[in-house]
């Protein structure tokens, strides 16, 4: 993102994101079932320790229109291939986030962060707060 003066891990992340999002509004089952993420272990968790089908999993789990959605996706006879695609992208993100963050601690210098502590700070608060407030609003104006 050299026109614009930003970091090309930017304009990555962008991409993946529209990328991402515009193949789930298209309706693609797998990218349906990886962004359903922590739901699909809940979803699993009852099918294998009750008499649930999947099915039935998936609608005590997820709302209405999503349970339609993620329930046709994992209808579908690939649908163990999705499970197993988003079992080996949690544990690589996880990895990823550790590494991630061992090489932050090891371009840390503490006479860098205290040159620009306040805006850090500043950033950081808002970087938090933001997405919080945002979140929160974007939940109670989707609420019937």
């Amino acid at each position: 993102m050299t026109l614009v003066k930003q970091p090309a891990v930017l304009g990555e992340l962008l991409v993946g994101v529209i990328a991402g999002n515009v193949g789930y509004w298209l309706g693609f089952p797998g990218l349906t079932v990886l962004r359903e993420g922590d739901n699909l272990r809940k979803i699993s968790e009852i099918a294998l320790t009750t008499s649930t089908s999947v099915a039935q999993a998936v609608y005590q789990v997820l709302p209405a229109g999503e349970a339609v959605r993620v329930s046709k996706a994992l209808s579908l006879p690939q649908s163990l291939d999705y499970l197993a695609v988003y079992s080996f992208l949690d544990f690589l993100s996880r990895i990823a986030i550790l590494i991630l963050l061992f090489l932050v601690g090891l371009e840390t210098s503490l006479v860098e962060m205290r040159r620009v502590g306040r805006t850090a700070l500043l950033v950081a608060v808002i970087g938090v707060v933001a997405p919080i407030s945002l979140g929160m609003g974007g939940r109670s104006s989707i609420r019937p």
